[in-house]
């Protein structure tokens, strides 16, 4: 037992730190659209990753993998944006896009990026009630 805890011990000391608190609230199509700058239906194109220093609360600097998604916009509920963006997803909380697969996409500024909703962003054959509560693009809820 006294040997099991300091392996506990020793492994929680010295783990990287883990500042992704990945927490999936049950966002709904209507509470998903009302916290979104942009929803659409996009295809991912190519995507590469990047490494963003971070720090952790307690000050230890470490490195934080990003996906940066290069997508075209097949379909537009609302947003501003072009025929193709550039959508980060954090890979340690975010979205795995696959190129040449359909994504309905919940995305928010963060002042320069684009990122998804992690916890609503998902491929076209799972969004079946999202499409659903989004209707046609031209009719799209306004939601505020």
């Amino acid at each position: 037992m006294t040997i099991s805890l300091m392996i506990t011990l020793v492994t929680l000391t010295v783990s990287p730190p883990s500042v992704c608190v990945c927490e999936c609230l049950m966002f709904t199509p209507a509470t998903a659209a009302a916290s979104s700058d942009a929803i659409a239906r996009v295809r991912p194109l190519e995507a590469r990753t990047v490494q963003i220093q971070m720090t952790a609360p307690d000050g230890r600097v470490y490195q934080d993998p990003w996906s940066i998604v290069r997508a075209a916009v097949l379909t537009r509920w609302r947003g501003a944006l072009s025929d193709t963006v550039e959508v980060w997803s954090s890979q340690a909380c975010g979205t795995s896009f696959q190129v040449d697969r359909d994504y309905l996409l919940y995305a928010h500024w963060d002042g320069e990026r684009l990122k998804d909703w992690p916890c609503r962003t998902k491929e076209i054959s799972e969004a079946e009630a999202d499409l659903k509560f989004l209707g046609r693009p031209d009719e799209a809820p306004s939601v505020h």
